[in-house]
């Protein structure tokens, strides 16, 4: 990941080839565009990112909050490279009406956004599209839902250049930090209590039988 420290680059062309993608994952890209918010897809729970780096992020950060990662499609202005999926940031539960229904956006910004992998499907807890219930970062999922053809990948959005965006408290966007840590997915943790509590199921049967 020490491509985070490099200054941004421009997109790969319209209809690129995954490779080209590959290439700038976790490096920084600018983008001329536009933001489809109408088109905005809530992920969560999760809990807020980490206040520090020493976080292991999302649902075991130090900020108990609790709420949405908003994703939303980010079309580019000249045409000339692909609809990509931008996580904007976090937002508290409460305020997911606030977000809901927004237009588009009428003037183009300059993002600098960081594609990075997508999260796999759970086998706990599938995304639900009809209702608008999503748990993972799918992209090939959210992709089939929106009616858009991306990149694989999630581009984390670390900066706009309109003055109200970057002053606004929320979405919160993640700080490069924030990419360059480990972060646990809440469905890892559900899969981790499984299995400690089969685990121990099974040795409490095994030391029924030993000593009955």
């Amino acid at each position: 990941k020490k491509s985070l420290t490099l200054a941004p680059v421009n997109p790969p062309p319209l209809n690129s080839k995954h490779d080209e993608w590959s290439n700038l994952v976790y490096q920084k890209v600018n983008i001329v565009g536009k933001f489809l918010n109408s088109e905005t897809l809530f992920v969560g729970p999760r809990s807020a990112p980490a206040l520090n780096t020493g976080g292991s992020g999302l649902m075991s950060a130090p900020n108990p909050q609790t709420g949405y990662y908003l994703i939303t499609p980010f079309l580019p202005s000249d045409g000339k490279s692909d609809t990509i999926l931008v996580n904007r940031g976090w937002i508290p539960k409460q305020l997911r009406k606030d977000f809901e229904g927004v237009g588009n956006d009428q003037k183009p910004v300059t993002i600098t956004c960081v594609p990075r992998p997508g999260e796999p499907k759970s086998t706990f807890v599938s995304n639900d599209a009809a209702t608008g219930f999503w748990l993972s970062m799918d992209v090939d999922s959210m992709s089939q839902h929106l009616g858009h053809k991306v990149p694989p990948f999630i581009c984390e959005l670390l900066a706009v250049n309109d003055d109200s965006s970057q002053a606004a408290k929320y979405p919160t966007k993640k700080q490069v930090d924030h990419l360059l840590n480990f972060h646990v997915m809440p469905v890892t943790h559900l899969a981790y209590s499984a299995t400690w509590y089969l685990l121990s199921v099974g040795i409490s049967v095994i030391t029924f039988l030993k000593f009955r």
